[in-house]
């Protein structure tokens, strides 16, 4: 990886922005000293600030690997062009720009917390203030990708495994907040392979990863940071305090080594075959 996680924390510009942020905000409210959207269409219930920053770049930290894709020689010739949909915080963008200078990344995101003002030459950031939808969004992804490019999509698992009593409480939590939205976590991934086949992509392929807690602090860091970033919609949605929330996530995160805890992370991938009938 060519760029740390600290060479391009962007908190100076975030904590510039929200100084300079008015009441009358248009894009921004602010609970319990974080920055979320405003937009009530669009669900997305994380923070927007220098910790939310941190944290992402803390969640990428978890994969070994950028991509598992076979692209890396394509990539090192040059003149290959990724995009990066919902890039958060940047930093894969910013490492695979570091790696392999002779291509272009583009990262596109809907909440506006990647860095402007350190850029490699061959990476691009833009905010994408749309409602997206995964079904909607992925055919065109499809529809801009070049014949014979690939599409990669990892995320973590939505539960843990070996989980505790109050690890399972707050998971639960989490899914009762997405169901207020129309969302059903466990569907999110189990429908992927089909999504992929749907739109006639070739060489799907499933990758997982399993890592206990105890075996990375990154993710037990990660693990807090981002049940803390959660807090105040899942507060809402449970009827807990934030004083007894806080409580939960401190009790939870010492269940992680007490019942030997783990995550799992997964990729998937496919390739957009040469001749292509749409």
């Amino acid at each position: 990886m060519g760029i740390s996680a600290s060479a391009i924390n962007s908190s100076k510009t975030l904590k510039q922005q929200i100084q300079d942020c008015k009441d009358d905000d248009p894009l921004f409210r602010y609970k319990n000293g974080r920055r979320f959207l405003k937009n009530a269409t669009i669900f997305y219930f994380l923070p927007l600030d220098e910790l939310e920053s941190d944290r992402m770049q803390l969640r990428v930290c978890n994969f070994r690997s950028n991509f598992s894709s076979p692209i890396e020689t394509t990539l090192k010739l040059g003149g290959a062009q990724a995009l990066d949909v919902a890039c958060g915080s940047g930093l894969w963008a910013f490492e695979m720009a570091s790696d392999y200078p002779l291509s272009e990344f583009t990262g596109v995101d809907i909440a506006p917390i990647f860095p402007s003002d350190i850029m490699p030459p061959n990476d691009l950031f833009h905010h994408f203030p749309l409602k997206i939808i995964r079904d909607r969004l992925f055919p065109d992804l499809v529809r801009v990708l070049k014949p014979g490019g690939w599409i990669e999509i990892q995320d973590r698992d939505p539960n843990m495994i070996n989980a505790g009593p109050i690890c399972k409480r707050l998971e639960d939590m989490m899914s009762l907040s997405f169901l207020n939205h129309g969302i059903h976590i466990k569907n999110h991934y189990d429908d992927m392979e089909n999504i992929f086949k749907k739109n006639n992509l070739i060489k799907y392929r499933l990758e997982r990863r399993t890592v206990a807690y105890a075996d990375l602090d990154l993710a037990i860091q990660d693990f807090l940071s981002t049940y803390k970033a959660m807090r105040f919609a899942l507060t809402e949605c449970s009827g807990a305090t934030p004083e007894e929330y806080d409580e939960i996530v401190e009790n939870a995160s010492k269940e992680l080594i007490e019942y030997n805890s783990e995550f799992g992370s997964r990729k998937y991938f496919g390739q957009k075959p040469m001749v292509y009938d749409i």
